[in-house]
């Protein structure tokens, strides 16, 4: 027996079934007992129990609508379906989505057995609400966004077309980069990730008219306009169509590391010169340069190895144009 009032409604019906000892709401269903928020397509209550189950209804498409919403003190929960325990506060949850420390969390299967303690089936961790919070707070300071996004095959083909609506709606444009066989990734293989983006340009014709466009912007994407919407799309192609031949960049580590080419191992220690002679800017001068005129010319990626090499953790980009204002920089910061 419940020890507190509940309080419910619903839009289409409220409905008690005496022989069964549950209480239905169908449709906007809403469901409040002491500190637990539940809205949801359907709700049902099963007093022999103290349960309560929540879930989603078809709309006139045969579609899936209004998701569950369950709320205990700080706890917050969008799943596909949830049943809760009033007695217990045990709970079993299908695939949901929660925040927990400014990430969300998914789940295909979370089955609560206290308020610190959860079993949690195919997780994902996402700091996208971050993210995308980042980008409106910099478009309402003013500033003009662009949207890198890595192709993978497999994992975002079917949101193309989304993405690039996304970006066209709040007035960004959209770059697209290959994949780069580099970085172990544990259970992951970037291998069997590689989508040509030669192959992602045709997906896309099928949707929009694409023109090439000859601005270049000192990168080493390439440029199309889509016509329907003015939309600026680029592509970054290091394994389909390299640039190598025009690459002007390096990458500089937080620890004085210069990479003369993302896709080698061969690199510059530029914290010696600057701790031989911190002084002495023609010293750090001539390192830069000695180490710019052994820059290969081309990288070394191939997807028909077995195991993927490289690392990833240099990833501060600049260009190697060598300026004082450059080697000052390093001797503030190394």
């Amino acid at each position: 027996m419940l020890l507190d009032k509940v309080r419910y409604n619903a839009k289409k019906y409220v409905k008690i079934n005496r022989t069964e000892n549950k209480l239905y709401l169908y449709d906007e269903a809403e469901l409040y007992y002491q500190d637990i928020e539940l809205r949801a397509g359907i709700i049902i209550l099963d007093y022999s129990k103290n349960e309560v189950y929540a879930g989603r209804i078809p709309n006139d498409k045969d579609s899936l609508i209004q998701f569950p919403y369950f709320k205990q003190a700080n706890n917050e929960v969008n799943p596909d379906s949830i049943r809760f325990n009033f007695d217990t506060q045990k709970a079993l949850i299908w695939n949901s989505k929660s925040g927990e420390n400014g990430m969300d969390v998914f789940s295909a299967l979370t089955k609560k057995q206290n308020d610190s303690v959860y079993y949690i089936k195919d997780a994902r961790v996402s700091t996208a609400g971050k993210v995308l919070g980042g980008i409106e707070a910099a478009q309402v300071a003013g500033l003009r966004v662009k949207i890198n996004t890595v192709a993978l095959k497999g994992f975002n083909e079917d949101e193309l077309f989304r993405l690039v609506s996304w970006c066209n709606e709040r007035g960004m444009d959209l770059t697209w980069i290959e994949v780069m066989p580099m970085g172990d990734l544990e259970s992951e293989q970037r291998i069997g990730q590689y989508w040509s983006l030669n192959e992602l340009r045709q997906t896309l014709a099928q949707e929009y008219t694409l023109t090439d466009m000859a601005e270049r912007t000192g990168g080493p994407a390439r440029y199309v306009k889509i016509n329907e919407t003015g939309q600026k799309i680029g592509f970054i192609t290091p394994m389909s169509h390299n640039f190598c031949e025009s690459c002007n960049r390096v990458r500089l580590t937080c620890t004085g590391e210069l990479y003369m080419c993302l896709g080698q191992e061969d690199k510059a220690d530029l914290r010696r010169p600057i701790r031989e002679k911190p002084n002495d800017e023609d010293h750090l001068r001539i390192a830069i340069q000695s180490a710019i005129a052994k820059k290969p010319r081309g990288h070394d990626f191939d997807y028909t190895r077995q195991q993927v090499h490289g690392q990833m953790t240099r990833m501060a980009i600049v260009p190697y144009t060598i300026c004082k204002g450059f080697s000052g920089l390093l001797k503030k910061n190394i």
